[in-house]
């Protein structure tokens, strides 16, 4: 090999080297940023970043401890856990995080020595019974499932204890901290909150849904994004609302279904896009569909709530208005044991309701409609 030869090789070497030194240190850079949201029992919140925010969107709720005593706490509820301080040592970190689909309620402390929490920590008070250790399914009437996670990050350097908890019925969490334990207070939703919506994003994840004539655009995704639109009408107001999903994740209609029921929701809304036949573009507007299935509801009927679901979202949009109709073989209206609708805001199928959705404005006002129904139908109920 020529000498040239060998001075290009060596500068090529060498450049090759800083690139891979370059790709190393912004990578080891990026491993260090830990994009995970936590919240500190001092109570000190720091801002969650766009990922961790996407996550709570789900449904999920991340809280800190608030300082009560033991006698608030039986005050509030005969059912609560509690987990002793005494062994536990110095904690830095300790939230809770709701996991109401799975009926799963997970509990983490950060900061804590290995070991010094354990299945045999954490009481469950139940009305009259205490119980504790593993869970016995014939004997234990609070929890169906309990796991304790003892593990290391090694990105923080810090050891953490997880505790998962599976209820036998669906609880709103709320973690406390009293000066001899921590506690978890469970009370029932109905029990909680005045008004309960449940507010379905149709299809997610495989389940794409319908779609557009090219296939390029697909319900799963405008579903998800009238949701958040309307999540944030629906958060200034003073109701508990529960989303199914929020973000692109499959559900099956059977747990979309059974929220809806465990909570006794007041009104359940599922939102979904339509499609034509294939090459059939004429078809446009919005529907909403419903089922003769009783729900328990004197005034707030099936067709009722579909009614006011169309006649709003259609004035809101000023898309065309197809009308109510009734289906009796879709899983979700047939099984729903509390004011359920179906909305199907436009055709995917049809370029200009298509051109519709994929607009911003579009799907915001789509959002206003489906806000002005459900507080209507909460009125009414």
């Amino acid at each position: 090999m020529e000498i040239k030869e060998w001075r290009s090789l060596a500068i090529q070497s060498v450049a090759l080297f800083f690139i891979v030194f370059s790709c190393c240190v912004c990578f080891a850079g990026r491993m260090q940023e830990n994009p995970e949201t936590t919240v500190l029992a001092e109570r000190r919140t720091p801002e969650p970043s766009v990922s961790s925010q996407a996550e709570q969107q789900e449904q999920e709720e991340i809280q800190a401890a608030e300082s009560v005593t033991k006698s608030e706490i039986e005050s509030m509820s005969d059912t609560y856990i509690r987990i002793p301080k005494e062994g536990i040592g110095q904690v830095s970190e300790v939230y809770i995080h709701n996991e109401y689909m799975e009926s799963k309620i997970q509990v983490t402390f950060r900061g804590i020595a290995t070991g010094s929490i354990t299945k045999d920590s954490v009481l469950r008070i139940h009305g009259f019974r205490v119980s504790k250790g593993r869970v016995d399914e014939k004997k234990d009437t609070l929890l169906k499932k309990l796991v304790v996670n003892d593990q290391k990050n090694s990105l923080v350097d810090k050891n953490t204890i997880q505790i998962d908890m599976v209820t036998e019925k669906l609880f709103e969490p709320t973690l406390y901290e009293a000066e001899d334990a921590y506690y978890i207070s469970l009370v029932e939703p109905k029990k909680a909150f005045e008004k309960i919506v449940v507010i379905d994003a149709g299809h997610g994840g495989m389940d794409e849904g319908t779609s557009s004539q090219d296939g390029r655009h697909v319900e799963k995704d405008y579903t998800l994004l009238v949701i958040k639109n309307l999540q944030k009408l629906l958060e200034k107001e003073d109701i508990k609302v529960y989303y199914t999903r929020m973000e692109d994740k499959e559900v099956s209609k059977k747990d979309r279904t059974k929220l809806a029921n465990r909570l006794q929701a007041d009104v359940f809304i599922s939102v979904h896009c339509n499609a034509s036949t294939v090459g059939e573009r004429t078809a446009h507007g919005m529907e909403t569909l419903y089922s003769k299935r009783k729900n328990g509801k004197k005034e707030l009927t099936n067709k009722r709530l579909a009614e006011i679901m169309l006649k709003n979202i259609g004035e809101e949009t000023g898309l065309r208005m197809r009308g109510t109709i009734e289906r009796k073989n879709l899983y979700l209206l047939n099984h729903a044991e509390v004011p359920s609708v179906i909305v199907e805001i436009a055709y995917m199928s049809n370029k200009n309701d298509l051109k519709y959705i994929m607009k911003e404005s579009g799907r915001q006002k789509i959002a206003q409609g489906i806000f002005d129904g459900v507080m209507q139908a909460l009125e009414e109920e």
